[in-house]
């Protein structure tokens, strides 16, 4: 029978006025059925669960009560396998499904396809069931928990495009540890199908991953979100998105929510953030501390030469002023015997003793000059050491070679065509002097 007119068939005509021709009782509960069936194929109902039952089959059945109605529900063994969650009488659950109209007995029922705990009570004790089976298992032991690499260079997110939480990672990378890329592998992170998306996407990163050569691989991940109420972080408290970062080949920071919020998937990863912004913070803290370190250290190895210098050119003129004043007292002494003893010596032993002592003074002077010279080599072999240091440690070293040093207009450091644009103007150091230049055009290459 046609299912346009319902009660046109009712009043059908069969050749004569006012003639009715009733519908069978199978005719109606067809015609309803198809109704039912075809404008509630899928349909979201909440309420609260009561006379749960797992028959011997491993179907589930139970009652959605909203007080003052209810309707009957079955959740058959090929989909409640997938269900990780297993509803209780008296807590409240969200469903999706189809309505089936039992044609033999006139009875409404709900096909279930999906469920999920409905308001913070049936919520807190999905969490729990979950956090204590995965716990048994071993899946949160701190032993299991994977280091952070100490230098990250290439981080995975698996994030909204368009959520905040990617432009707050963005943001805090960019600005803190510029040689750090970042690969995104978009998902949901909220409603129906968000975990299996998450899920898919951080398959997808460790597929990509393994693709790589050594040094385009992908150091740590991030999987996260930004805050909300427990039923838009629920797709966090996935069981299967739980295993899915357990066995993941790289490790996984969670960052879903704000500080107060805990999921699932916080427990399962190698490393907790309380935000997405405290994630990008992890990651790109290394490279930050690493250039205050080596700032530090350049400007310690610089003031230690330049007191070293100090030191030694102090100590220099302070020898030289010893020997010079030994030379000096030496040469007085000399003098002064030469004329007490001219007295009492003859003319021709006055000219021996004289031409014996000069050639005592002769000795003397080239033995100073010797010394002298000794002291002054042996002060500037150190000082040539110390340089050759000052020259392999300084970053301008090499320059000499035919390197050069680009900075932006604002002083930065350019290391990539990436940060630069046409038109931009850029300072180039070299050797000796420095160049203003204008860029023309880039090729940015591989990243």
């Amino acid at each position: 029978m046609s299912g346009s007119t319902l009660f046109d068939a009712i009043l059908e005509e069969d050749g004569a006025p006012d003639v009715r021709r009733p519908l069978t009782v199978t005719e109606l509960n067809l015609e309803i059925g198809a109704r039912l069936e075809r404008d509630f194929a899928s349909v979201w109902v909440e309420g609260e669960v009561v006379n749960f039952n797992v028959a011997a089959s491993g179907h589930w059945y139970f009652t959605l009560n909203d007080g003052t109605s209810q309707i009957r529900c079955a959740c058959w063994k090929g989909t409640n396998f997938r269900i990780r969650f297993r509803p209780k009488n008296g807590i409240c659950i969200r469903v999706r499904g189809r309505v089936n109209f039992w044609r033999e007995r006139g009875e409404l029922s709900l096909s279930v396809d999906s469920l999920e705990p409905s308001g913070e009570g049936a919520l807190a004790a999905a969490f729990q069931e979950i956090y204590e089976r995965l716990e048994r298992e071993g899946l949160f032991a701190a032993e299991r928990k994977r280091p952070l690499p100490f230098f990250p260079r290439r981080i995975g997110v698996v994030t909204s495009r368009s959520g905040a939480a990617f432009h707050d990672i963005m943001s805090v990378i960019t600005r803190r540890a510029r040689s750090v890329s970042v690969v995104l592998a978009p998902a949901l992170v909220q409603g129906e199908g968000a975990a299996d998306s998450i899920r898919r996407a951080l398959k997808a990163l460790n597929d990509y991953d393994r693709k790589q050569p050594p040094d385009r691989k992908l150091d740590v991940l991030i999987v996260g979100r930004g805050g909300g109420s427990a039923e838009d972080l629920w797709a966090f408290n996935d069981e299967a998105l739980a295993r899915a970062i357990c066995s993941s080949e790289i490790p996984v920071i969670s960052a879903v929510g704000h500080e107060i919020d805990t999921t699932i998937a916080d427990h399962a990863a190698d490393r907790r953030a309380a935000t997405p912004s405290d994630a990008a913070a992890i990651v790109a803290a290394l490279e930050e501390d690493l250039m205050a370190f080596y700032t530090s250290a350049e400007e310690r190895i610089f003031n230690s030469i330049e007191n070293r210098f100090s030191t030694l050119d102090a100590a220099h003129s302070i020898v030289f002023e010893r020997l010079l004043n030994a030379s000096t007292a030496a040469c007085t002494a000399a003098s002064r015997r030469y004329l007490e003893a001219a007295g009492r010596l003859s003319i021709d032993g006055l000219r021996t003793r004289a031409e014996r002592l000069k050639a005592q003074a002769g000795m003397l002077s080239h033995r100073l000059e010797a010394a002298i010279a000794a002291s002054v080599g042996k002060r500037q072999t150190e000082f040539g050491i110390l340089a050759a240091k000052l020259d392999a440690l300084s970053p301008l070293a090499a320059l000499s070679r035919g390197y050069s040093i680009t900075l932006d207009s604002a002083g930065r450091l350019v290391s990539s065509a990436a940060e630069v644009e046409a038109g931009d103007k850029l300072k180039i150091r070299l050797r000796k002097g420095t160049l203003d230049a204008k860029v023309l055009a880039k090729d940015v290459g591989d990243e």
